[in-house]
């Protein structure tokens, strides 16, 4: 910031105050000091002097440097000159109860509005929490501008895993069998991983015993407990002895791509995040292999 420098401790900054304050003749300071005259009339003596260090004091008082008179932003400064924290959430207040900027991770319920020269606070805003993956969001809690780690922003405002599995799948049925069942299929896989069917990925079906390649995304990291339960939940439907969507299944595997879930095993060196029902039934029933 304007009045700091910095230090010989890399990263760390600090106040370009020895000069003048050796000297005597500071004009001005930078936030955290205020500027103390000790001043005669026969001699100039200006110096920067720091504001409490348990104050939070952006400004203070050169007769009570733990009074303060300005504080950063996400502080408000009561009635007895002491900055205090906003609300949780809030990144600029005037009060505990009335914010008008929310912090970020955090976004609005309402728009503020100022009366007078922006001094007044006639409508406070409400700050709500962005939901896990969102890191930052807008317009409500669940719209993504930008996402936790291990996961990528797609379709403008929704944060997928870069963690997805990888499901092969042998069938024992006919073509017109498959076929038939196609729709029902893909249901029955994203209820057991309680999503949509718009994260499942068709890679291939190649005709004969129907052997059929899925990837499935899913907003859990590898080796939480919600990756655990997706995957043992089709684990369970793949490996059921009435088979899935009333065809039986020869052998299958539920893999992992761009992470692990503790040991499960699966494909841990790739990341792919595919967001499509690639193989609609048209398609199916017009070629032999995909």
């Amino acid at each position: 910031m304007y009045g700091w420098i910095p230090s010989t401790v890399s990263g760390v900054c600090q106040p370009n105050i020895t000069a003048c304050n050796n000297a005597q003749d500071c004009d001005s300071c930078p936030f955290q000091y205020v500027l103390v005259s000790t001043s005669t009339s026969t001699s100039r003596n200006l110096t920067c002097q720091p504001c409490n260090s348990n104050s939070s004091c952006q400004r203070c008082l050169a007769t009570n440097t733990a009074q303060c008179t300005s504080c950063y932003y996400g502080y408000y400064l009561n009635s007895q000159g002491v900055c205090v924290n906003c609300s949780m959430g809030c990144s600029r207040c005037i009060s505990l109860s009335l914010c008008f900027v929310c912090a970020s991770g955090y976004v609005a319920q309402t728009t503020p509005q100022l009366l007078g020269v922006g001094s007044l606070l006639q409508t406070p805003v409400t700050c709500i929490a962005c939901v896990s993956p969102c890191a930052t969001c807008f317009g409500n809690p669940n719209s993504c501008l930008s996402c936790a780690s291990g996961f990528n922003l797609v379709s403008a405002s929704t944060c997928v895993s870069t963690f997805n599995y990888q499901i092969n799948v042998v069938f024992s049925v006919t073509v017109a069998q498959f076929i038939s069942q196609y729709s029902n299929f893909l249901n029955q896989v994203t209820n057991a991983m309680g999503s949509l069917v718009n994260n499942i990925a068709v890679l291939s079906i190649v005709y004969g015993s129907a052997t059929v390649t899925l990837q499935a995304s899913t907003n859990f990291a590898p080796g939480s407990s919600g990756a655990v339960t997706q995957q043992n939940n089709l684990n369970n439907l793949f490996g059921n002895s009435n088979g899935v969507a009333g065809m039986p299944v020869s052998t299958f595997s539920v893999n992992t791509n761009g992470g692990s879930n503790g040991g499960s095993g699966g494909i841990d060196s790739t990341t792919v995040t595919i967001l499509a029902v690639c193989i609609p039934v048209g398609v199916v029933r017009k070629f032999k292999s995909i």
